[in-house]
């Protein structure tokens, strides 16, 4: 027969599997759960961070190094003329592009 010590054993080690199995499902489940939670933060923070790039690249377009003052000047210069032209034309009554178009209504 079996000595006192080997049924013992047997019974320690029966005792040891039967909690050890019910703790690896509940282990299992549980990696499981956090493995699902990490994948949908892991899909918000991308969408998050994609929608951080995209407002980054807009900061940098929007702070990219203005014209020089050359460039700046020599495109209005030739506005400012034609805009003090069109001042001084206004003032004189000629050439007006409103007052021709009464001109030409009334003929």
């Amino acid at each position: 027969m079996t000595s006192a010590a080997e049924t013992f054993r047997l019974g320690l080690l029966a005792l040891l599997g039967g909690m050890a199995i019910p703790l690896l499902v509940q282990l299992f489940l549980v990696l499981r759960n956090v493995q699902r939670v990490t994948n949908v933060l892991d899909r918000r923070l991308d969408r998050a961070l994609g929608d951080l790039e995209d407002l980054t690249a807009g900061f940098k377009r929007a702070t990219a190094a203005p014209p020089s003052w050359p460039g700046v000047v020599a495109a209005a210069v030739p506005a400012l003329l034609a805009a003090g032209q069109a001042f001084r034309s206004s003032l004189t009554g000629h050439d007006d592009p409103a007052n021709n178009h009464a001109q030409e209504k009334r003929s």
